[in-house]
């Protein structure tokens, strides 16, 4: 239960955020939102921000991401990879430092490999898509992060979600994240 748990939602204020911060505020949490949209200085590739954001939580909810056209990724991949693992990183280690019990990773459907139906065993045996193997990669790395402190650490607190294609109300349409801007 979520009842007066200290809550983190990183990515608070995008597409899927918006829906989860209203969700757990309803069922009682106490929900705090980082969006770079919201307060450009709480930059989550900063190490030190993370640690702040992730400070007295319960729980975190990563759903950072950088919106990404195939055409932004052939022209600005480093954009979109450097600060995605950056964030990634930051964030799943300053949740274990300040102790977090538990930790919703949100990776995403570009980890696999293009097929009409995709297998969880075949995400391993084979490679992102051309079109977006920068945030590909880079989300695999967020996902053997969490296996390597589950490992190390014996942190069993941590969650993996792919999801894809998603769309709703609050999404961006006006933009290619070629700006390498989290949402």
């Amino acid at each position: 239960m979520v009842t007066d748990k200290n809550i983190l939602v990183a990515g608070g204020n995008g597409l899927i955020g918006k829906q989860l911060v209203k969700l757990l505020e309803d069922r009682g949490a106490n929900v705090k939102v980082v969006d770079k949209n919201l307060d450009p200085n709480m930059d989550l590739t900063n190490f030190d921000n993370c640690l702040d954001a992730c400070h007295d939580m319960d729980y975190v909810f990563n759903l950072l991401c950088i919106k990404g056209s195939p055409k932004a990724m052939k022209e600005r991949p480093a954009s979109h990879l450097v600060p995605m693992l950056r964030f990634n990183t930051n964030l799943m280690e300053a949740a274990r430092i300040c102790g977090v019990s538990k930790y919703l990773y949100t990776s995403s459907v570009a980890v696999y490999e293009p097929k009409e139906m995709f297998s969880e065993d075949d995400v391993w045996v084979t490679f992102p898509s051309p079109h977006d193997r920068f945030a590909g990669w880079a989300k695999r790395i967020g996902e053997l992060q969490a296996e390597s402190y589950e490992i190390e650490y014996g942190w069993k607190g941590i969650s993996i979600v792919r999801p894809g294609n998603t769309y709703g109300p609050h999404d961006d349409f006006d933009s290619d994240g070629a700006d390498g801007v989290p949402v």
